[in-house]
């Protein structure tokens, strides 16, 4: 056999492996935001084996964005850097764990565990505590969210 048609065969599987971020459709936005729900920001959503990444990124003029991981194994490690802000999303109390970035924004992430559901991962970006605050209501809007409670991660 030859090694160029091996090589390509080779390529075609590793791209297919690979996991990359995509738009969400309006029948998956409507499972994500809940019947007749309203957003703005622009989703997509990556799938793992036994996970899902949802992204959500703000139109301009505003800046900034939330996402959030939903699995049994989270990577969530506060930065050294951070500080602890006591908050809620949606009905969970939330530790967020907050750094100022190089460029000045500010980014935030907290963990929501429970033992017989998945863990969420959540972290929002954004200029200003403004912006935060807004993209914090909009995430408490979804169903993920509005139900709880749940353990927060210290």
């Amino acid at each position: 056999m030859s090694r160029i048609p091996l090589f390509f065969c080779i390529v075609a599987l590793l791209a297919s492996c690979g996991s990359s971020s995509k738009r969400m459709t309006k029948q998956e936005l409507a499972g994500l935001l809940g019947p007749d729900a309203h957003t703005t920001l622009r989703w997509s959503r990556t799938d793992g084996p036994d996970f899902a990444v949802y992204y959500g990124e703000s139109a301009a003029p505003s800046s900034g964005g939330v996402g959030f991981y939903l699995g049994m194994a989270p990577s969530f490690q506060p930065t050294a850097d951070s500080t602890t802000h006591h908050g809620r999303l949606g009905a969970f109390d939330v530790v967020w764990h907050r750094t100022r970035r190089e460029d000045g924004s500010l980014y935030q992430a907290a963990l929501l565990t429970n033992p017989d559901k998945p863990s969420i991962h959540v972290w929002v970006y954004g200029a200003r505590e403004s912006d935060l605050d807004a993209l914090i209501r909009e995430l408490s809007a979804l169903p993920q969210f509005r139900h709880g409670p749940s353990k927060p991660h210290q």
